[in-house]
């Protein structure tokens, strides 16, 4: 199969191209590959698909558009994955034609403040959610039915799209984890806030931590968390953020989180120092 530019893909061409590649590469972190190139999508191999002289080409194009994007942004990606169609059949149409809207009022007065029209729509069982714009960011709010024993609630779930080389987790400290931390055995992330570091075990990496974790944002995460308690969870370039209550008050927290998260840049370096 031919492909366009063969004709030109002498030996030297390609071996200058490959030297070219290996510098641009290189003007970027190991974070960067690592976390960030696929959501990016800088490709880390040349393109079987293409001749080898269009497939170095493209890839340069890709490697320059990284690292311009790494410079200036936008560093979390403009809209959210795209949702699964909703559930269908018989308990699907029980469970709409039971719907009791006031439920959800709380959740629909706060997302309402930014979308006017939100309405939660049903996605399948014991789930209901919105998706819309808040202060710039995509944000998708969920309503759903969480088990535990013979206890069943309504929890809140929001997620917004940030920078790929984010990694965060925050899960209610615990007896277990206490122990631990006195055995010397616990790798968890500290902060050095008294009023923090107790309630939640930190996870991921400490310059996401110390970034995201800002003095406004922790208040916010703990005023959920004494509400109905409060997880988070930010890998991948998404940040999803659990709340236990489906109140309006909570809700506008949530919503004012993951606005915040959705708009900062990476906390690693995705440029490597000239």
């Amino acid at each position: 199969m031919a492909y366009r530019g063969d004709g030109e893909a002498s030996a030297e061409r390609l071996a200058a191209l490959d030297e070219e590649i290996a510098r641009l590469e290189a003007r970027l972190t190991p974070v960067f590959w690592e976390r960030v190139a696929a959501a990016w999508r800088v490709p880390r191999e040349l393109s079987p698909a293409l001749g080898p002289l269009e497939a170095r080409h493209e890839r340069i194009a890709a490697i320059e558009a990284g690292i311009e994007r790494a410079k200036t942004g936008p560093f979390a990606e403009p809209e959210l994955p795209e949702l699964p169609p909703p559930s269908t059949g018989l308990l699907s149409a029980v469970e709409q034609a039971l719907y009791v809207g006031e439920v959800y009022d709380g959740v629909r007065s706060a997302m309402r403040v930014h979308a006017p029209d939100a309405e939660l729509e049903y996605r399948g069982h014991g789930v209901r959610g919105v998706r819309s714009s808040v202060d710039g960011a995509p944000i998708d709010l969920q309503v759903l039915l969480e088990r535990g024993g013979d206890r069943s609630r309504m929890v809140l779930e929001g997620t917004t799209t940030v920078v790929p080389s984010a990694r965060l987790g925050l899960k209610p400290e615990g007896i277990l984890q206490d122990l631990l931390e006195m055995l010397g055995f616990s790798e968890e992330i500290e902060l050095g806030d008294p009023s923090f570091d107790p309630v939640f075990l930190i996870s991921g990496d400490e310059p996401t931590a110390r970034a995201f974790l800002t003095g406004p944002l922790k208040r916010a995460i703990l005023a959920i968390s004494e509400e109905a308690g409060a997880r988070v969870t930010i890998a991948g370039g998404l940040a999803r953020l659990r709340s236990g209550s489906i109140s309006h008050r909570a809700t506008t927290r949530v919503l004012e989180v993951l606005a915040a998260w959705h708009a900062l840049p990476s906390p690693h370096p995705l440029l490597a120092a000239p």
